[in-house]
C-alpha cells in the first residue's frame, strides 16, 4: 500500500541454529576426568590394600555399615564409633559390600568405586572453578 511505512522484521528468522565450534574448554573437563580415572586405576594395578591406614579404616567402616552395625570400627575390641572420617565415602563402599560380600575378591570393585569417585570429584571441581573463578571475569558471563 502506498502511503504506509514498510514493516521491518526485528527478530531473526526461525530455523535450525548454526552449529557451534567445540573449543578446547569443552573437551578439557572430559580429558581431566579420563586422565584422573586412568591414573586412579594405574595406581592400583595390581590391586593393593593396606599400604596406608586410611584405606583399611574406610573398608572396615564400609563393611560395618553394610552389615548394619553402624559406623563403627569392627577391627577393634569394643567396636567404638568412627569419629575421625566422614561417612559418605564408606557409605559408597558399603554398597559394594551389600552387592558382593566376598572379601578380598571384591577389592577390584572397591577400587573401581574409588577411581570413579575421584573422576567425579575432578569433574565437579572443574565445573565449580570454571563457573565461579575463571570465566566470571568476562563481561559477557553472568556468574
Amino acid at each position: 500500500m502506498a502511503g504506509q511505512p514498510a514493516t521491518v522484521q526485528t527478530h531473526p528468522p526461525s530455523g535450525p541454529a548454526a552449529p557451534r565450534a567445540v573449543g578446547v574448554r569443552a573437551w578439557l573437563p572430559l580429558a581431566m576426568v579420563l586422565a584422573g580415572a586412568y591414573l586412579g586405576v594405574a595406581m592400583i594395578s595390581p590391586p593393593a590394600f593396606g599400604l596406608w591406614q586410611d584405606d583399611a579404616v574406610y573398608v572396615v567402616t564400609a563393611r560395618s555399615l553394610a552389615e548394619g552395625s553402624g559406623y563403627r570400627h569392627l577391627e577393634m575390641p569394643q567396636q567404638p564409633l568412627q569419629t575421625k572420617y566422614p561417612p559418605l565415602f564408606p557409605a559408597l563402599l558399603a554398597v559394594v559390600f551389600r552387592l558382593w560380600d566376598d572379601w578380598p575378591a571384591n577389592l577390584p570393585a572397591l577400587h573401581a568405586v574409588t577411581a570413579v569417585s575421584g573422576a567425579v570429584f575432578v569433574l565437579l571441581a572443574w565445573w565449580y572453578l570454571a563457573r565461579r573463578l575463571w570465566w566470571c571475569c568476562r563481561p559477557s558471563r553472568r556468574c
